[in-house]
Formats: C-alpha cells, sequence, structure tokens
C-alpha cells in the first residue's frame, strides 16, 4: 500500500487571496492501495469523487465504502483519512477562498459524504477544471468552473433520480427543517412507508438515519453560529432547534470530542 501523509508533505495549503481559489487539482488512477491522511486537516476544502472503483473512507470517526458516483467533503480543520483501493479512479480538488463558505452553505455540502450515482457531465467539468488551472496562460475561466462543478455536484446529490422518492423528499425536508420539530413516523406517513422501511431506505441511500442526519445539520449550524457570532450557548441551542441546552451541549461533545465552549474557544486560538 503507498501512503501519502499530508500533515508531512502538503506544500499548498495557501492562505485565502481571492473570493475563490483552488489550492491544488487532479485526478489518480491507482494501481495499488493508496492511504491519504491528514490528522490536522487543512485551511481549505477538500473534495474526493470516485469515477470508478472503490475509495475507503473516514469522516468524524464514522467509516464509508464510496463506489462510483460518490464524493466525500473534507470542510477545513476537519481530520482527513482515506484509501483508493486497487484499479480506483478519482478526481480530488482543495479549494478555499472568502466566498466559499456561502457557497457551499448553499450547495447544502457541509461536509461527509454524498452520493452523485447517475449524474452526467461531473467527470467532465472535473477534467476542464483541471486543464483550466494547468494552463500557462493566464486561468481566467477557472473560478467560473469551480462554481459550476460545485453547483453541479449538488444538483447530483438531490436531484439524482437514482434516489427514490422517498428519500429525495426526506433529504429536501430534512435540509429546510432541521431546527424544528420533525416527527419522522409522520414524515414516513408522507411518503407512504412504514416507519421501518423508510428508515432502512433512508440509510440504505445516505448511509445514516433520519434523525442522524437532522441532528448533523444541526450541529453543523451550532459550529458555524459558534464560531461566527458571541451568542450563549443556550441561544444558539434554541436557533438549532434544541429545547434543551444541556442536551445540546451534551450531544455536541459527544459528535465532536469537545463541549460548544471549549470548540468556540479552540477555534478562536487557531484563527
Amino acid at each position: 500500500m503507498e501512503i501519502y501523509n499530508g500533515d508531512i508533505n502538503d506544500k499548498k495549503d495557501n492562505p485565502d487571496i481571492s473570493l475563490f481559489q483552488i489550492n491544488s487539482i487532479g485526478s489518480i488512477n491507482t494501481k495499488e492501495d493508496y492511504l491519504v491522511f491528514r490528522n490536522a486537516g487543512r485551511n481549505d476544502y477538500h473534495i474526493v469523487y470516485v469515477a470508478q472503483g472503490i475509495c475507503n473512507a473516514k469522516y468524524e470517526n464514522k467509516s464509508y465504502k464510496m463506489d462510483a458516483g460518490t464524493f466525500i467533503v473534507y470542510p477545513p480543520k476537519a481530520k482527513h483519512w482515506y484509501v483508493r483501493k486497487e484499479n480506483s479512479l478519482t478526481y480530488w480538488i482543495h479549494f478555499k477562498g472568502f466566498g466559499i463558505k456561502e457557497v457551499m452553505n448553499d450547495c447544502n455540502l457541509s461536509g461527509g459524504v454524498y452520493a452523485a450515482k447517475n449524474a452526467p457531465g461531473i467527470e467532465e467539468k472535473f477534467l476542464e477544471l483541471i486543464s483550466e488551472h494547468y494552463k500557462e496562460s493566464k486561468h481566467t475561466e477557472e473560478k467560473g468552473i469551480l462554481i459550476s462543478l460545485l453547483y453541479k455536484l449538488s444538483t447530483a446529490v438531490y436531484n439524482d433520480t437514482s434516489f427514490p422518492y422517498a428519500v429525495q423528499y426526506a433529504v429536501s425536508y430534512i435540509s429546510k427543517h432541521y431546527s424544528e420539530n420533525i416527527n419522522i413516523r409522520n414524515l414516513a406517513n408522507s411518503v407512504y412507508l412504514s416507519y421501518s422501511r423508510f428508515n432502512h431506505l433512508f440509510k440504505e441511500y445516505t448511509g445514516i438515519s433520519p434523525l442522524a442526519y437532522k441532528q448533523k445539520l444541526q450541529l453543523d449550524s451550532g459550529k458555524n453560529l459558534l464560531l461566527s457570532t458571541n451568542l450563549s450557548i443556550t441561544k444558539i441551542a434554541c436557533l438549532t432547534g434544541f429545547n434543551d441546552s444541556l442536551y445540546f451541549s451534551r450531544l455536541f461533545k459527544k459528535k465532536t470530542g469537545l463541549n460548544p465552549s471549549s470548540y468556540r474557544q479552540k477555534s478562536l486560538i487557531n484563527i
């Protein structure tokens, strides 16, 4: 197995210099298993898209088996760990900028593994962006292609016809109403499925349960509020849909390893 230690070998974790920028991009057709890890993460976003073969990945201590048409998003500071399996083809990109966070939020690609199966044009868009990025002359179209790629990935995930309608509807509904009180049984009834069948189908296509998906969005929103505002923990808990701030804090620590106050303080220190 080939191993790439990003904590030692990375050279292009560049600071923000523009609205949207690519730090590095490329594709790899592996002949043997290829492990990549960065225990400290990076300061930019990182996407790995599987075009063919298998990639095993970890995100927030959960393991995923990614096949063709799936991709993983590592947000800034997130720990990276993935293995490109033998004879796989993957595309990867590191990007950041003053406006990227807003674009990623708009695309609802906050972090984790996503399925974009049977979506045409994604591999071609990566190839177009690679060609533009490595042109000898000034690559003026790069920013536009980057944004186009991100929205194409988002559209593929949330409008993917390979997803059953029930899962498409549930993902869309939870994404819009995660801070509200969602009754999962009622959501299952709304798509004419039993509670158990709905949960099984949702987990089969997304990798997590409907409740876990809702909590993930709530905690992601809580993280953003902790870093971007001076709001109290109680207020943030309320805004993200937790009636009990103590439960919010317990769940936050369980998922991140830090309580909300420590997470905010540690992030401020690292700025």
